[in-house]
């Protein structure tokens, strides 16, 4: 198993990025009121309000999953047909639903973009990624296959298995991802000369 780490990383600027609660909600989800920031009396941090019947609306971080799918020494990737980052080729991944495990949801996601199944793949947790600026947190886990076939789905432009030197480094979709693909990479070689070493 890869060394569990958690990194916090900065996110491509979106033009559609305001300040820090800009999408959040802005009527009362019990009463209909609007909302208003303060600090109430019960915490000691800034919350939406309701000035009518105090209902807090609580602005908390989205949960993300990705996956690093590999055919042998291949890593898969999507090309991405949203923004951020439209046009440009990423790991599969997306937000968790509601009633799924993140193993279940990243298994999704690999499905829904790239259209390779990982039923029955054991799913490997290789730690979180913190995307302060979104306010999103990420689940990353890898997983191999035995099979290279791979169909890009509706969220996805294209979708392929890449040898290290193939990757399209120039055109990755998030200005620290090709960090950390050198690092599952590197994991990989260490992990395989270890086995190796205890093999003999």
């Amino acid at each position: 198993m890869y060394k569990t780490e958690i990194a916090t990383h900065r996110a491509l600027s979106s033009p559609n990025l305001g300040p820090p609660g800009t999408r959040a909600a802005v009527h009362c989800a019990q009463c209909g009121e609007r909302l208003s920031r303060k600090i109430p009396a019960t915490e000691s941090r800034e919350r939406l309000v309701c000035s009518s019947c105090g209902y807090i609306s609580y602005e908390n971080p989205k949960i993300l999953v990705a996956c690093l799918v590999t055919f042998g020494e291949r890593l898969l990737l999507c090309r991405r047909a949203l923004a951020p980052g439209y046009g440009l080729w990423a790991p599969p991944g997306g937000f968790l639903e509601n009633g799924e495990t993140p193993q279940e949801g990243a298994a999704r996601e690999v499905w829904e973009e790239t259209g390779v199944r990982l039923v029955g793949t054991p799913l490997v947790f290789r730690g979180l990624t913190c995307l302060m600026e979104l306010n999103e947190v990420y689940a990353n886990f890898s997983a191999s296959v035995s099979c290279g076939r791979c169909q890009p789905g509706a969220e996805a432009l294209d979708a392929a298995f890449f040898a290290p030197d193939e990757l399209p480094w120039a055109e990755l979709a998030y200005p620290t991802l090709a960090d950390d693909l050198r690092q599952f990479f590197h994991e990989r070689v260490a992990h395989r000369s270890r086995k190796q070493s205890l093999g003999r």
